[in-house]
């Protein structure tokens, strides 16, 4: 049972996984593996893996694709990592890009022509790093934020903002709990794995201003959610918190190739797991059946026992006592056809009855016959 529960919650782990990363995402990790920021070495995601971007063929166009699909309004510079300053990626990195050509209208660095995925011939001496330019699309509703503590957003902690209604507010931490962490720190781009989440006191943030709104309070996500406007909460705006109540995260990514898999891989994996389990089940079903048969076997060996004994008494049900009131108490019992077939003589011991006379009378003796019927034949030789 406890083999079966742990089955099912790796299922359903595995499953919640898919919605942290997905194919062709981007991500930009800094010198100390940070990653959330404006610049960084550039990374894609595919088949269950962060990879890097080789520099061949690298330019313009595909640094402004990289950007925009990262949410930045476009590039201030690209180039290799060493010269810009980033660390290499580690040995066991798989390098995902090569030969990239993109036009520029693409909303996907995937989408570039390219290289057919992991086909390349390159070293992570080449790994691709970019410096975006500061967002400047205008925010839409329902779109979040992290506000650190110099004011700079666009890492991944901070005091969590809410934009609504053409300003940006905070949320409260009233009823905010792991899933709401999930769904807002998924929404902002990060794995939704690794959270830290508390108020701005609690995790060293600093407050908002006190003109600032409080636009979320009671939010109660069930974690599937794209978006944390989607959740159940009060309605925009009516709240009753103050600013040291507001709600900061820490979304990190970890090491994101054992948290988070693409769908590619999870279908044949939830597949083996579902076979694992019924397999498991099968066979649990199978042991609980055996585990009855030796108490089965041992109430057969008793009644074989009985039956083969040398003592057939035993065996078969005693005759019930003679009632002494009866009128048939002087008769004696019916025989027990199991019973040893008694001499040829009638035996003369306990059950011994008496005489009753036959139908027929019995034939006198031969004296006696002559001597009363002297002119008659003898009877025993009619």
């Amino acid at each position: 049972m406890n083999c079966l529960l742990w089955t099912s919650v790796t299922v359903l782990s595995l499953i919640w996984a898919v919605g942290g990363q997905s194919t062709g995402s981007l991500r930009l990790v800094g010198s100390f593996s940070r990653t959330g920021g404006s610049s960084g070495r550039l990374e894609v995601y595919y088949n269950g893996r962060w990879g890097t971007v080789c520099d061949d063929s690298f330019g313009i166009n595909d640094a402004r694709v990289a950007c925009r699909q990262l949410g930045f309004s476009s590039y201030s510079r690209y180039g290799t990592v060493g010269r810009l300053g980033f660390s290499q990626a580690s040995l066991s990195t798989r390098i995902w890009l090569d030969e990239l050509r993109c036009r520029g209208s693409e909303s996907r660095l995937i989408n570039c022509p390219a290289n057919p995925i992991g086909d390349e011939d390159c070293t992570h001496s080449k790994d691709v790093a970019l410096v975006c330019t500061a967002r400047t699309t205008s925010p839409s509703s329902g779109d979040l934020r992290l506000v650190g503590n110099s004011g700079r957003t666009g890492g991944s902690s901070g005091r969590l903002e809410f934009y609504y209604n053409g300003q940006w507010g905070t949320v409260c931490n009233d009823s905010f709990g792991a899933s709401d962490a999930r769904v807002a720190c998924r929404q902002l781009g990060y794995s939704s794995t690794s959270i830290q989440y508390g108020t701005v006191e609690t995790l060293g943030f600093s407050t908002a201003s006190s003109t600032t709104r409080t636009w979320l309070d009671e939010l109660r996500c069930s974690g599937s959610e794209s978006r944390l406007i989607n959740c159940p909460a009060s309605p925009i705006g009516v709240e009753d918190c103050t600013h040291s109540e507001d709600v900061a995260l820490i979304c990190t990514t970890g090491s994101v190739s054992t948290v988070s898999i693409s769908i590619g891989v999870t279908i044949p994996v939830i597949i083996i797991v579902v076979v694992i389990v019924v397999l498991f089940s099968g066979f649990a079903r199978k042991r609980r059946r055996l585990a009855n048969y030796p108490r089965y076997a041992s109430v057969i060996s008793n009644v074989t026992s009985t039956v083969s004994g040398s003592n057939t008494q035993d065996t078969y049900p005693l005759q019930p006592p003679i009632d002494q009131n009866s009128q048939y108490s002087n008769q004696a019992p019916p025989p027990n056809i199991h019973a040893p077939q008694p001499a040829a003589a009638y035996p003369t011991g306990q059950y011994a009855g008496p005489q009753y006379p036959t139908s027929y009378p019995q034939q006198p003796p031969a004296s006696y016959v002559t001597a009363q019927y002297p002119t008659e034949k003898n009877p025993q030789h009619i």
